[in-house]
């Protein structure tokens, strides 16, 4: 067997340019996967291994998983020396990845396998990667060196010191309240850090993990000087049902003070735009009452005085003592993807995931290139007075939906970008401040500090250091969570001192983070990772019925003769201690107050169930984070409504895991944070972008490029592909997307060309609001990927031929198309451009 620090330092294996490459393999090209054949289309039931390409991206991802755990195994960097991350060239010779398709064929069960040795397959990359190094540190192939759970025969290593045998991790005698090591799992294990300078190892993008706050790291905003638009966005106070506040830079709904009617069918209208916020102000109303010295002045007028951005001086008062001032917040925004900006009321804004594209707008006719001259001048932008100023024309149904649709589809695009803002450094050294702003190189004898910054544009939305945001966790994603509370509560226990009842999370919960850190590591540029406390969101009743639940089992034990005062006693208190305490809706120091939740709500605080002595917060990547929360969309009455949709949640875990919701209920349930952050999410940790503008400017070229082939009718297969496969379950009339919207959904369009948008457009950043962004960069390429975007999942709705002599024929103006990345036929309207997977029959 080679020594491990040999075998790391041969660049035939390890390449420079981030490649693994095995010397040697002990494939048998006899033993691979026992069915490769593609079963009919007309198969009910299906059962096969498909054989993955190494060009298909499950290949690459399982090849990516692989380096990342060979580099950390032989104690490499995460990145290589031409800063690639590091990945198999390609698996051993004679071995197969494969993934096993079994069950219904529309649906059906997929597993990966990897075969190759002889005598057994591998189900994960864990499983595989003990075997890998074996390959890679034994020139002889002696198995007997192998350490995988397949070649290794030998007994495992006791670490009782006798052979008495010792109790199953997990079991429990009947009723016995599960403890915190069981439901720890593996993680209740503490290991030691990979990373021989004991620094924070680069996590995946994936993981959740408990640790210790760094009391070294300041807070923003208390000896940080925090930035001016921070203090003036997030440091208030709000009261319950008060209005979330909407920030400089995010996307709005902006409901229209008339709604642009389609002459040819009432039903259709645009009555709200997507709008970007500009500038918020304040605007004071003085109502004019009795003047009690002068009876006979009757004031009945109303007098508005706004201050879009600084406190206006205080009117006088001229009705008198009896006179009121009321303030409401006012918004400067632009609609869109248009020229028009807009004074609006507060009452006239909705967050842009509680909104919904009408279902009526689908089957509007988009006119011809001449309507539209517009969207082939990159420069130019619709001219429509949608404020409807009266020495302007009405604007016309026909224009206003094609720029409408060039609104909505490069506001799907946004929703997939994100940028960093206001990095700051905690550090009184001037030259590990440059570092920690990433103005200067990194000592590399000194491990790299992790860069923090203040802000962040997210999606649609501005996010801060101190905002509460919902998360988007997967039930997996829950259990790991669990197992890292409980491994907490393990780790802190003190010796001699009974185990502790585990924690046991509600898969069905919502859950939201309060943002203490956003930060990066330097030796993952692109891996943008959260921190803070986690809190649960439990409707009261729930946890009224949680509260009798453990009163009366104090009382059963109080009724039980078996066990004495002192041991009833100590039983009581353990469950007390299991019941969650509501927290307190206080800010801490440099942090506002949280926004109080509706009436009927109470919010728990994960870190306060540990009880541990040293604070703890919780990390997440930053996919992890759904967007901002807006309690004030909340009523009274949405306890019972909640737990409702919750048996709503869809069967399928990939589609539950991001719905996009088209219900009225659950997008208003989702984003005033009161259901799982599954629904409604944004999908910001996709593409990375240097400033906000860069995102506004990627956005629209993406909308206009794709619009642009619609109105000319020069789309190709892929493009209408992306229109339907956002979800293939549902037809886009189910999900209210058409060509006609411009389909909100199209944010897989960014996944087919890299855009380079130029910052020096004429007239596009104060189209678009992006004049809030002060820094300005002369080229920005947004390169979008199938890797970086999430694209829909899910299966073909049938995969029968177009046509048969049992079928109707097509309606006219309909044509077959056959999907080139699924298989499947889908329709579409030549006219209209309406696609289905329905056959449109007579």
């Amino acid at each position: 067997m080679l020594p491990p620090h040999e075998v790391a330092t041969d660049e035939t294996i390890f390449r420079p340019d981030g490649f693994i490459k095995f010397p040697r393999s002990d494939g048998d090209p006899d033993y691979g996967p026992p069915n490769t054949v593609v079963p009919a289309k007309t198969d009910v039931e299906v059962n096969y291994y498909h054989v993955f390409g190494r060009e298909e991206k499950r290949h690459d991802q399982w090849r990516t998983a692989f380096g990342e755990h060979l580099a950390t195994y032989f104690k490499l960097d995460p990145l290589s020396r031409s800063k690639a991350k590091w990945k198999l060239y390609d698996f051993p010779e004679h071995y197969y990845f494969t993934e096993q398709r079994k069950g219904p064929a529309l649906e059906p069960r997929t597993d990966p396998y990897l075969f190759g040795s002889q005598g057994h397959r591998f189900r994960s990359t864990k499983e595989a990667v003990e075997h890998f190094v074996w390959l890679l540190c034994d020139p002889d192939l002696n198995k007997a060196n192998c350490r995988c759970k397949y070649c290794h025969k030998g007994p495992r290593t006791s670490t009782g010191g006798d052979a008495t045998p010792k109790k199953t991790a997990g079991t429990k005698r009947k009723g016995e309240p599960m403890s915190a090591s069981s439901a720890a799992g593996k993680v209740g294990r503490p290991r030691k850090s990979q990373n021989g300078d004991g620094t924070e190892p680069v996590q995946s993008q994936t993981s959740i993990t408990i640790r210790g706050l760094d009391m070294k790291r300041l807070v923003p905003g208390l000896t940080i000087a925090s930035v001016p638009q921070r203090e003036q966005e997030l440091m208030h106070e709000l009261k319950r049902g008060e209005k979330e506040r909407f920030r400089v830079g995010e996307m709005v709904w902006c409901r229209l003070e008339q709604p642009v009617v389609d002459p040819t069918d009432s039903s259709r209208q645009i009555a709200q735009w997507p709008a970007v916020i500009v500038d918020p102000g304040v605007e004071f109303t003085i109502q004019l009452g009795y003047d009690p010295e002068d009876k006979k002045d009757v004031k009945t007028s109303i007098e508005a005085v706004s201050a879009p951005s600084q406190r206006a001086e205080s009117p006088p008062s001229l009705g008198g003592s009896s006179s009121s001032v009321q303030q409401s917040m006012v918004y400067q925004v632009a609609f869109f993807g248009t020229m028009e900006t807009v004074r609006a009321p507060e009452s006239a804004l909705t967050p842009y995931l509680a909104g919904l594209i009408p279902h009526e707008l689908i089957n509007s006719d988009l006119g011809a290139r001449e309507d539209h001259p517009w969207l082939f001048d990159e420069n130019e932008f619709p001219h429509l007075n949608l404020s409807r100023q009266p020495d302007l024309p009405e604007p016309n149904f026909t224009k206003a939906i094609v720029a409408f649709g060039f609104a909505a589809e490069a506001v799907a695009v946004l929703r997939n970008l994100y940028s960093l803002t206001d990095a700051y450094s905690a550090s009184d050294e001037p030259e590990q401040v440059l570092r920690d702003l990433g103005a200067a190189p990194t000592d590399e004898k000194k491990p790299a500090d992790m860069r923090y910054y203040q802000g962040i544009y997210f999606g649609l939305e501005r996010l801060w250091v101190g905002d509460v945001v919902r998360l988007r966790l997967s039930k997996s994603d829950i259990r790991k969570l669990q197992e890292q509370l409980n491994a907490t509560l393990v780790a802190d226990k003190l010796p001699g001192a009974p185990d502790p009842s585990a924690l046991i999370l509600d898969p069905d919960a919502s859950y939201v983070l309060q943002l203490a850190a956003i930060y990066s590591d330097p030796r993952a540029p692109k891996m943008v990772r959260v921190a803070g406390e986690i809190f649960q969101i439990m409707p009261q009743a729930k946890y009224n019925a949680l509260q009798a639940d453990m009163q009366a089992s104090i009382k059963r034990l109080e009724a039980d003769d078996s066990l004495d005062a002192a041991a009833r006693l100590e039983e009581a208190k353990q469950l007390e201690a299991r019941l969650p305490k509501p927290s307190i809706l206080t800010g801490k120091p440099g942090f506002p107050a949280m926004p109080p939740l509706p009436p009927g709500f109470v919010m728990i605080s994960l870190s306060e169930r540990l009880q541990t002595r040293i604070p703890r917060e919780t990390t997440l990547s930053i996919g992890h984070v759904a967007g901002r929360i807006y309690p004030s969309l909340g009523m009274h009455s949405d306890g019972p409504r909640v737990a409702e949709q919750i048996q709503q949640t869809p069967a399928d875990k990939r589609l539950a895991a991001d719905e996009d919701t088209q219900i009225d209920l659950r997008a208003r349930l989702s984003v005033a944070g009161l259901l799982s952050g599954c629904v409604k999410a944004m999908r910001g940790s996709s593409v990375h972008t240097w400033t906000r503008t860069a995102s506004f400017r990627g956005a629209l070229v993406i909308a206009r490029t794709k619009l642009g082939k619609v109105i000319l009718g020069e789309f190709d297969a892929s493009d209408v592909e992306d229109s339907v496969s956002v979800s293939p379950s549902k037809t886009p009339s189910k999900k209210g997307k058409a060509a006609a919207a411009a389909a909100a959904e199209l944010a897989a369009a960014a996944t087919e060309t890299p855009v380079q948008a130029d910052t020096a457009a004429a007239g596009a950043e104060a189209t678009n609001g992006a004049a809030t962004q002060s820094q300005q960069t002369p080229v920005t390429t947004v390169e979008t990927s199938p890797q970086d975007v999430a694209a829909a999942t899910g299966g073909v709705a049938g995969d029968a031929p177009p046509s048969s002599e049992d079928e109707p024929p097509l309606l006219p103006g309909w044509v077959p198309r056959q999907s080139k990345t699924m298989g499947g036929w889908y329709f579409v309207h030549t006219q209209t451009k309406q696609t289905q997977w329905e056959r449109p029959a007579a």
